[in-house]
């Protein structure tokens, strides 16, 4: 049986509650993971999804609102690097959790539209 993170911030507690709630779609496209971290005595949700052809999605969102999200693919294993970094900050404002996490669970198809090579 899995763990749920257990959060301070009602904010957190919603975003991750409607990511459990559309779990499965998520997961369709790969896999998904939830998880609490602190630092500096500040906490966060992180959601990490793995996608095909090695991309992968870190959405971490603050008590405060604040987000960032990363998407990362890296590049061939004989150069290295990254194919792809992106790196994206703002706040979820006045969206709902379940407009947070239908965004977050559009991504992989944008990302495919940007033409992710395997």
């Amino acid at each position: 049986m899995l763990t749920t993170p257990l959060f301070d911030s009602a904010l957190l507690v919603d975003i991750y509650d409607a990511a459990e709630r559309r779990g499965k779609a998520i997961r369709y496209q790969g896999t998904m993971e939830c998880s609490r971290e602190v630092a500096r005595g500040i906490e966060r949700l992180n959601i990490d999804v793995a996608m095909i052809h090695s991309v992968r999605l870190r959405f971490s969102v603050w008590p405060d609102g604040a987000f960032w999200l990363g998407i990362t693919q890296p590049g061939p294993r004989r150069t290295g690097g990254w194919r792809m970094n992106e790196q994206f900050e703002g706040t979820v404002a006045r969206l709902t959790p379940s407009d947070v996490i239908a965004r977050l669970e559009s991504l992989p198809r944008v990302v495919r539209e940007r033409g992710v090579r395997g």
